[in-house]
């Protein structure tokens, strides 16, 4: 959403607006995160080459917090974070 923004206040203002609590990575998650990106290093699948460190961070940062994700990527989160509850949109919305 940043590079939608000229300044982070805005970006706030949008966040509170729309009431979405912005929760800082704290080092549980991270540890999670790491962990799963370990395991996506050895599989060395073809979906490997398609996942970013930010989704794993995502993820860990979500089963952290017992957060909900929203994605339209279910398969890379059930994979590496099976606990995490997501919410999926379908393709046509």
């Amino acid at each position: 959403m940043a590079p939608r923004f000229e300044a982070l206040d805005d970006l706030r203002v949008l966040l509170a607006a729309m009431l979405i609590d912005v929760e800082p990575l704290m080092p549980e998650g991270a540890f999670l995160a790491g962990k799963a990106f370990q395991v996506h290093r050895r599989r060395k699948q073809p979906m490997a080459a398609k996942s970013i460190l930010a989704d794993f961070l995502i993820g860990g940062h979500a089963q952290s917090l017992n957060a909900t994700i929203l994605t339209r990527d279910p398969r890379f989160y059930r994979s590496y974070f099976p606990g995490v509850p997501l919410i999926t949109p379908s393709k046509d919305d």
